[in-house]
C-alpha cells in the first residue's frame, strides 16, 4: 500500500479516536507480525446469505460499521438525518465492485476504505477494543454490532448451514479484526473474473491502484477474486427467507430488533410476509409514496425489486453489500407468480 496517497484526519475525530484509545489507560495496538499463519487466516471467507464472500475482517467493517448504509460509508445514502458517522474522514466501507455501472469509481472506493482501514488500524481497532464503536444503539444511531451474523463461514461445501461470524466486540471478533488489520487489510474485490484487464508498462498507466505488475503486464487489482457460495435457491418466500431476508437484513441493528429500522420488521418469515405484503414506506421517510412494498404480480410496481437494484429510487440499495443477478431475478420471479406464501 505503499502507493496510496496519505488522508488526513480532522481534528474532533482524532480527538474522539485519541479517547477510545487511551481511556483504559493501556492503547489496543494491532502490532506488524503477519506469519504465514496469520496471513491464511485473515484470507478466511464469509459469506452472506446469498453467497456473497468476503474476507472475515473485511466482513465485519461492512456489516458492523460501513455498508454504504449508516456510519462510515463513503458517500451519504439518502437524507442527512438517514446518515451518520465520519464519511468525509473515516471510510469504512469495504464493499465489493459486483454490479457497479462504474468499476473504475467502485475500486478507487474500495481502494480508500482499505487505504484509510490499514493505515489508521490502531485508532479502528482500539475503539472496537474500548467499545466506543460501533455505538450501542444510542439514538438515532443503529446498534451494529449484532450486525456481523449477516455472514456465515463454512466448513466444508456440503455445510448447508454454517456458523455465524463472530460480533466485532466479541472477543473473537477482535481477534479477526486484529490479524486482519495486521496482515494489510486484504479484501475480496469480485466474485468472476473482470471482463477486461488493464494492461501497462509504468505504474502511471494504472488509473485506480497506480501499481503495474511489470512481469504481467498488467495493473495491480485491489483485491482478490472470490466466487460467490453456491445454494438452493429457489423463488419460494420459505427459500427467499431463509437465504437471504432472514440472514441479509432480519437482524438486530438493521430490520430486526426492539426498534427494526425505517419500521419495517423483517425479523421472522411469518412477520416479513406480512409486513412486505401489506405495508408500504412509512410515512416521512426517503421512500415515502414509492408504493408498496410488494404488489402481487406487479414487480416494477414492488419497492421491495427497487431497493435490491445496484442505484434504486429512493434510499439506498438494500442489503448494502448487494444481491447476485440470479438472485435477484428469483425474488422477481417470486413477486410475478404472487408472492405466495409458499
Amino acid at each position: 500500500m505503499s502507493s496510496l496517497r496519505a488522508l488526513t484526519l480532522s481534528a474532533p475525530l482524532l480527538a474522539t479516536l485519541a479517547t477510545a484509545t487511551f481511556a483504559s489507560g493501556c492503547p489496543a495496538t494491532v502490532g506488524d507480525e503477519c506469519t504465514t499463519d496469520d496471513l491464511a487466516r485473515a484470507r478466511r471467507v464469509a459469506y452472506t446469505g446469498d453467497g456473497q464472500p468476503a474476507y472475515e475482517g473485511q466482513a465485519l467493517l461492512i456489516s458492523s460499521c460501513g455498508g454504504a448504509s449508516y456510519c462510515h460509508t463513503q458517500t451519504p445514502i439518502g437524507p442527512a438525518s438517514q446518515h451518520f458517522g465520519a464519511p468525509a474522514d473515516l471510510v469504512l466501507d469495504p464493499l465489493l465492485i459486483d454490479g457497479a455501472t462504474n468499476e473504475d469509481d467502485a475500486e478507487a472506493r474500495l481502494l480508500r476504505a482499505v487505504s484509510i482501514a490499514h493505515r489508521h488500524r490502531d485508532e479502528v481497532y482500539a475503539s472496537v477494543v474500548t467499545g466506543t464503536m460501533p455505538p450501542a444503539g444510542r439514538p438515532p444511531v443503529p446498534d451494529l454490532r449484532g450486525a456481523a451474523s449477516a455472514y456465515r463461514t463454512y466448513a466444508s461445501a456440503s455445510d448447508t448451514t454454517g456458523t455465524p461470524l463472530p460480533l466485532i466486540n466479541s472477543a473473537e471478533g477482535q481477534e479477526i479484526l486484529r490479524n486482519w488489520l495486521a496482515c494489510g487489510s486484504p479484501v475480496v474485490e469480485r466474485t468472476t473474473e473482470p471482463s477486461t484487464v488493464e494492461t501497462c508498462t509504468t505504474n502511471a498507466q494504472c488509473t485506480v491502484t497506480h501499481a503495474c505488475d511489470t512481469d504481467l503486464g498488467e495493473c495491480r487489482p485491489v483485491g482478490d477474486v472470490v466466487a460467490r457460495r453456491g445454494g438452493a435457491m429457489v423463488a419460494t418466500w420459505s427459500s427467499i427467507y431463509s437465504s437471504v431476508i432472514g440472514p441479509s437484513c432480519g437482524f438486530a441493528g438493521c430490520h430486526g430488533g426492539a426498534t427494526p429500522q425505517a419500521a419495517l420488521d423483517l425479523s421472522s418469515a411469518s412477520v416479513a410476509y406480512t409486513a412486505l405484503t401489506t405495508g408500504s414506506a412509512q410515512a416521512g421517510g426517503t421512500c415515502n409514496g414509492h408504493g408498496p412494498f410488494v404488489t402481487p404480480g406487479m414487480p416494477a410496481m414492488s419497492l421491495l425489486i427497487d431497493k435490491l437494484a445496484t442505484t434504486p429510487t429512493c434510499g439506498g440499495r438494500m442489503p448494502p453489500a448487494g444481491l447476485s443477478a440470479e438472485t435477484v431475478a428469483l425474488i422477481t420471479q417470486w413477486v410475478m407468480e404472487g408472492a405466495m406464501n409458499n
